[in-house]
C-alpha cells in the first residue's frame, strides 16, 4: 500500500506540479542552457524511476500488463487514425502559432546531430515509460477504484495532460487528448505495444514538422 501510495502521490500530483512550476518559469523568462544532454539525462532519470515504482506496484498487486497487443485490421486502422490525427492536429497548430515560441522547440528540440541521436534514444524509452506508467499501471489502479474503464481513461489522460503543462495550455490539452486515444488502442488491441509505437512516431514527427515549419516561416 505505500508504494502504491507514493506512485500515486508522483504521478497525480507531483509531476502535474512541477510541469506548472515549469511553465511558470518559461513565462518569467528563464534561460533555456545551450546543451540539451542534461534535459534528456534527467528526463531518462525520471522517467526510469518512476517506472520502476509502477513496476514495483504492479507486481506487489498483481496487475497484468501485456506489451504485445493484438494485430488486426481493427487495431492497425485505429493506430493509423489515431497517428493521422494527432499529426493534423500539428499541422493545423504549427499554421498558427511560431515554432519558435514552442517550449518543445526552444527547449526539448535537438539542435546538433549529437543531440539528435540522444533525442531518438530519449523519446523512444520515455514513450515507452509513459505507457506502462499511465496507460498500464495508473489506467488499472484507477480502474479498480472507479469499477470503470473509461473514467479510469478520462482520469489518467487529464492527468497525462497535466504532466505535460511545462509546455503550455495547447501542450497539456493536445497531450490529453492524444492520450485518451491511446487509451481505446490499449483496451482494444490488448496491450501497450501498439500505443508505445504509435507514441515514438507521434513524437518523431512532432520534431520533424516542427523544423520544416520553422524553417519555411523564415523562407517566406
Amino acid at each position: 500500500m505505500i508504494i502504491t501510495f507514493i506512485f500515486l502521490m508522483l504521478v497525480l500530483v507531483v509531476m502535474p506540479w512541477l510541469a506548472i512550476a515549469s511553465h511558470r518559469q518559461f513565462q518569467d523568462g528563464h534561460e533555456f542552457p545551450e546543451s540539451r544532454y542534461p534535459i534528456y539525462a534527467q528526463l531518462v532519470v525520471i522517467q526510469l524511476i518512476i517506472a520502476g515504482i509502477a513496476y514495483w506496484v504492479a507486481s506487489s498487486g498483481d496487475l497484468y500488463i501485456p506489451l504485445l497487443a493484438t494485430l488486426s485490421g481493427t487495431t492497425l486502422l485505429m493506430s493509423a487514425g489515431l497517428y493521422a490525427t494527432g499529426v493534423l492536429v500539428l499541422f493545423v497548430l504549427y499554421k498558427i502559432y511560431p515554432p519558435e515560441d514552442s517550449v518543445a522547440w526552444r527547449f526539448l528540440f535537438p539542435k546538433t546531430s549529437g543531440e539528435q541521436t540522444a533525442w531518438v534514444g530519449t523519446v523512444t524509452l520515455s514513450s515507452a515509460c509513459e505507457e506502462f506508467i499511465y496507460r498500464g499501471v495508473l489506467f488499472l489502479l484507477l480502474a479498480q477504484f472507479f469499477g470503470d474503464w473509461w473514467m479510469a481513461a478520462i482520469v489518467a489522460s487529464f492527468v497525462f495532460g497535466l504532466g505535460h503543462y511545462a509546455q503550455g495550455l495547447k501542450g497539456a490539452l493536445v497531450s490529453g487528448i492524444f492520450a485518451l486515444g491511446l487509451h481505446a488502442l490499449v483496451v482494444v488491441s490488448g496491450g501497450l505495444g501498439l500505443a508505445i509505437t504509435v507514441h515514438v512516431a507521434y513524437n518523431f514527427t512532432a520534431e520533424w514538422m516542427m523544423k520544416r515549419a520553422e524553417t519555411s516561416r523564415h523562407t517566406e
